[in-house]
């Protein structure tokens, strides 16, 4: 009997515990998203924005293998929308990659842009990863 007891107090917590996870997920409206620098050199003058509503952040000098990390709340957003990485290259031509393709108020996330390598022109060698 008190085996019994103990085993449905356990399968209770298990249960509450795996709920209050599923809901802090669906309760973050954050899309995190991490910039790894995988090249020899420092990178700067990137930026986040939204496609429709404009920059979200400047993003400051990234040292060689190293990264940085921001998390976007998404509660703000009125219509659908993206996320997109712009920087310049070495003769100041725009480049654009998209970080979240489709977005809309209330999304969330987690990203990871991997810089591998900068080519002579400055253009940088990026994979994107959207779990």
């Amino acid at each position: 009997m008190k085996t019994k007891k103990k085993l449905i107090v356990c399968l209770l917590i298990i249960f509450l515990s795996g709920a209050l996870y599923f809901l802090s997920i669906i309760f973050s409206n954050k899309y995190n998203i991490t910039i790894l620098n995988n090249t020899n050199q420092s990178i700067s003058n990137m930026e986040l924005k939204f496609k429709t509503n404009g920059s979200i952040k400047k993003i400051p000098k990234i040292e060689k293998n190293n990264s940085f990390k921001i998390s976007i709340d998404t509660r703000s957003i009125q219509s659908e929308d993206a996320i997109i990485l712009e920087y310049k290259d070495i003769k100041d031509n725009i480049h654009k990659e998209y970080v979240v393709g489709y977005l809309e108020k209330g999304h969330f996330g987690n990203v990871k842009v991997i810089i591998h390598k900068i080519n002579s022109l400055g253009v940088l060698d990026i994979y994107i990863n959207e779990n």
